[in-house]
């Protein structure tokens, strides 16, 4: 597999983890306009720019490797994402998940938990795999 597919293959990961963990949220709040205003702007950044989700994502996840690995909930209640958030059209996206997750994890299942924790630790190896594939080490 060439660089280019490899890429591309951890793209394409992402973004499906992504959208798994959009399910999630769905069935954890089926009613919320927010989820579904989220999953449109998914789905439209996805057809604009596949590597967009990623670009949008990776730094926010790398920083907090270690909280993500550890299964730690501060991560999702006590972190301000401000400075990766990016002040354009995917502000309001990154902001909207990164709430609608702090706001119901502490009502969430344990199951639920479970999911999104092993979707958090897929998202990271997939920004872990493109920083390898890019030469990213920083």
């Amino acid at each position: 597999m060439n660089e280019t597919d490899k890429i591309n293959d951890i793209i394409i990961k992402f973004d499906g983890n992504i959208s798994k963990l959009m399910r999630i949220c769905k069935k954890i709040d089926s009613e919320s306009l927010e989820i579904q205003e989220i999953q449109r702007l998914i789905k439209v950044a996805k057809e604009v720019d596949p590597l967009l989700m990623l670009k949008t994502c990776k730094d926010n996840i790398w920083l907090h490797k270690d909280q993500i690995l550890k299964e730690d909930a501060e991560f999702f209640l006590n972190n301000s994402f401000d400075q990766f958030i990016i002040n354009n059209e995917n502000k309001q996206f990154m902001h909207n998940l990164i709430t609608l997750i702090k706001n119901k994890y502490v009502k969430m299942k344990d199951v639920e938990k479970e999911e999104i924790w092993k979707l958090m630790k897929d998202l990271l190896r997939g920004v872990a795999e493109y920083k390898k594939a890019t030469n990213d080490y920083a």
